[in-house]
C-alpha cells in the first residue's frame, strides 16, 4: 500500500522547500455537470448541518492544505470552494438523477479563506465512487480556488485507491501532472483521517 501511494504521488510541499526550484501549478480540470446551483450558509465543515447532532453517513475526514503560487509564496486571502458526492455516490444537484437517496445531514459544498501561510482546512466524507455511463468514477473532490492570479479548477483524488487506474478524466492527465492532483493522507492523524493537498495556482 505505502509503495502504491508513493508511485502515485509526491508531497510537493515538500520537495518544493527542501529544493527550492519552481513548482508547478496545479493542472486544471473540469468542473463537471453538478457544481452547486445554489448555496447554502458557507463553511468549512460539511458535517455541521442542522442542530439536531445527527452527523452523515461515511468516513469522516479532513482535507487540508496550503494555496501558494508558483514559486511557493503562499496565497492568503484565496477563496477555496469544495464540492464533492456523498456516502452513497449523490450530488446535491437536480441533474444527478442517480437512485439512491442525498444524506439530509451532509452540506455538500463548502467553502474556506487561506489564512496568512495560504493554509486551508475542510472537514467532510470520504465520498463514494458513482457510476458515470458504463464506467466509473473514482473518488475525488472538486476544487474551485480564487485568488489574485484569476481561478482555478480542478478535482482531486485519493491516493492508494484502487480505481484511480481505471477513471477516464485522472487518466487524461499525463503522469507528472496525474501525481499533481492526488492527495496523500498525513501520517498519524488519528482519529480523524487527514488528506494533504496542496494546490499552486499559476
Amino acid at each position: 500500500m505505502k509503495e502504491q501511494i508513493r508511485n502515485e504521488a509526491v508531497e510537493s510541499s515538500e520537495v518544493c522547500y527542501e529544493t527550492l526550484e519552481p513548482w508547478a501549478p496545479t493542472p486544471a480540470q473540469g468542473e463537471g455537470p453538478f457544481y452547486p446551483p445554489r448555496f447554502g450558509r458557507p463553511g468549512n465543515d460539511l458535517l455541521a448541518v442542522g442542530g439536531d447532532g445527527a452527523t452523515a453517513t461515511g468516513e469522516p475526514i479532513a482535507i487540508a492544505g496550503r494555496v501558494t503560487d508558483a514559486r511557493c509564496r503562499p496565497v492568503p486571502g484565496a477563496m477555496v470552494e469544495i464540492w464533492q458526492a456523498d456516502a452513497h455516490g449523490r450530488y446535491h444537484h437536480p441533474h444527478d438523477a442517480g437512485p439512491e437517496p442525498r444524506d439530509p445531514h451532509f452540506r455538500y459544498w463548502g467553502r474556506a479563506v487561506a489564512d496568512a501561510d495560504g493554509a486551508y482546512r475542510f472537514r467532510t466524507i470520504l465520498p463514494a465512487p458513482y457510476r458515470m455511463g458504463w464506467s466509473w468514477r473514482t473518488p475525488h473532490v472538486h476544487f474551485k480556488v480564487r485568488g489574485a492570479a484569476g481561478v482555478l479548477t480542478t478535482q482531486m483524488y485519493f491516493a492508494g485507491h484502487e480505481l484511480n487506474a481505471r477513471d477516464g478524466l485522472l487518466r487524461a492527465l499525463p503522469e507528472p501532472e496525474r501525481a499533481r492532483v492526488i492527495a496523500l493522507p498525513a501520517p498519524d492523524a488519528a482519529p480523524l483521517r487527514v488528506w494533504r493537498f496542496d494546490i499552486a495556482v499559476a
